[in-house]
């Protein structure tokens, strides 16, 4: 019988003999796992792992028992592939493959064939290389989705979270009412505001002025400006010196506009126009139509063009039944000289805000104003 030459041999030969799994080695791999577990686990929790949709399901993986027994099943598993890659390595003990290289460098088999012989005879060591790193990556991704988070709300405003602060950007707009902006607020958190933008509550009344000037001034050329009713302003809003004109008859056109200490048709009666204002109600609920600022309860339903009828009427206006919400003034008050202004939340929920102005003349109105939320 014609020998083999075993220098010519392309194939890995290895010395084999049998092992068996040793148990005292998969426990001490375990509990050691297991504790690394455990500090790794406290280690993560300041941070604040996004959850999009919370489930009962969910609620108990996340718990702190379900979170131990997690950590033990991922402990075993690993010790377990750790265990069979050690049976495997001592049953086959490989030795090089032999193919009349010289120097018995890499013998005549390029490395992607090592490599794969050694994927193949070291399977569990492959599996628990795959799943460390698949842990590792869901590791790093809930930590920087923990740390920097984006989020949208469906007034396109943009809420940006940073570590432990969310700073939010979002457009409130003259021609709504109450615009939810998503913002969540906790029971006496403080915030910071900054509004930017100009607005006008009522510049289509002055279109057909600005018309005839354009008109005027292409024929004549130089005119006097004409005179716009309602002027843009900031958040900081209208001046007490503009409603005394209108009730001095300064402002023809605007002789029937109330003090809005008195106007009943403004969103928040109390407060002038442009100025804006917030209210935290819990998750789902909705803010009222009207509110007193001075009592800040909900207004009885007015009647139609109720700004114009009896502003000096004594009749109950308000409605106290409900929990009173907390408004708050989101434009500097007269002590601040402007943004950005520090408010503290007076009930948990979601932040709305509105536009101060008469809530059924609204779509004469012009601008926009952008408002800057920083929640630490």
């Amino acid at each position: 019988m014609k020998k083999n030459n075993p220098n010519s041999m392309v194939s890995f030969v290895g010395k084999c003999m049998e092992d068996k799994p040793n148990l005292k080695s998969l426990l001490k791999k375990t509990l050691f796992l297991c504790f690394f577990g455990f500090f790794l686990y406290l280690g993560l929790l300041p941070f604040d792992f996004p959850v999009q949709k919370p489930d009962v399901l969910l609620d108990i993986v996340l718990s702190p028992w379900g979170v131990v027994l997690g950590i033990i099943l991922l402990s075993l598993a690993i010790a377990m592939l750790l265990v069979a890659d050690e049976v495997q390595q001592k049953k086959c003990i490989l030795s090089e493959p032999e193919s009349g290289g010289k120097n018995g460098g890499n013998n005549g088999h390029p490395t992607s064939y090592r490599f794969l012989t050694f994927c193949a005879q070291r399977k569990a060591l492959v599996a628990l290389t795959f799943l460390l790193i698949f842990s590792g990556i869901w590791v790093i991704v809930s930590i920087i989705s923990s740390l920097f988070t984006i989020e949208f709300s469906d007034s396109s405003g943009i809420g940006i979270r940073l570590g432990g602060q969310t700073v939010g950007f979002y457009p409130i707009s003259p021609y709504e009412e109450w615009q939810n902006t998503r913002i969540r607020l906790k029971k006496d958190e403080l915030f910071q505001v900054e509004i930017f933008g100009r607005v006008s509550p009522g510049h289509v009344r002055s279109l057909e002025e600005i018309r005839k000037y354009i008109e005027n001034i292409e024929k004549w050329g130089n005119m006097p400006k004409p005179e716009i009713l309602w002027r843009f302003t900031g958040p900081e809003g209208y001046k007490d010196e503009f409603y005394e004109k209108a009730r001095k008859g300064e402002i023809p056109e605007l002789w029937r506009l109330p003090h809005y200490t008195k106007d009943k048709g403004l969103t928040v009666k109390g407060l002038p126009h442009n100025k804006v204002v917030g209210i935290v109600l819990p998750e789902g609920d909705k803010p009222e139509k009207q509110y007193d600022w001075k009592t800040g309860c909900p207004l009885k339903k007015p009647k139609p063009n109720s700004s114009f009828q009896n502003p000096d009427s004594n009749e109950e206006e308000t409605d106290c039944s409900p929990r009173k919400p907390g408004l708050i003034l989101l434009s500097p008050d007269s002590k601040e000289k402007g943004y950005p202004i520090t408010r503290r939340t007076p009930d948990s929920g979601v932040l709305w805000v509105v536009i101060n102005d008469s809530k059924d003349f609204r779509m004469d109105n012009a601008g926009q104003f952008f408002m800057k939320v920083l929640v630490r």
